[in-house]
């Protein structure tokens, strides 16, 4: 979804996405904040699937070559969503291969996790 206002920004990448048949909504402010449920100002809004998450055994294989090293960061019990999206940030930045969460810890694919990854989450 793109609002009205920002649609001329995006033309460039808007063309991209209908060359690939990625639908695109163009919605006025009003209708951003009756979806999100709160005044929503930043005028581009996704959406995407949550791929199942992958075996840490099948994770750690991928990150760690037979021959190399790897650094990864394991996570037990972190709740806080700004702590979550803070070890991304901090993961990527000492370019770690991977980072696993237990399931006792917060989702981090949350909005706020994402935003405070600095998109590294993703």
């Amino acid at each position: 979804c793109v609002s009205t206002k920002r649609l001329a920004a995006m033309a460039p990448l808007l063309e991209a996405l209908r060359d690939a048949a990625v639908p695109v909504y163009a919605l006025d402010a009003e209708a951003y904040s009756q979806i999100v449920g709160f005044n929503f100002h930043r005028g581009v809004l996704a959406c995407g699937r949550k791929l199942p998450a992958a075996a840490p055994e099948a994770l750690l294989r991928q990150a760690c070559p037979a021959n190399g090293a790897s650094t990864v960061v394991l996570c037990e019990n972190v709740n806080n969503l700004d702590n979550v999206g803070a070890v991304f940030r901090n993961a990527a930045a000492f370019g770690c291969k991977a980072v696993v969460f237990d399931a006792t810890s917060a989702d981090p694919y949350y909005r706020k996790s994402i935003r405070v990854s600095g998109g590294h989450a993703l």
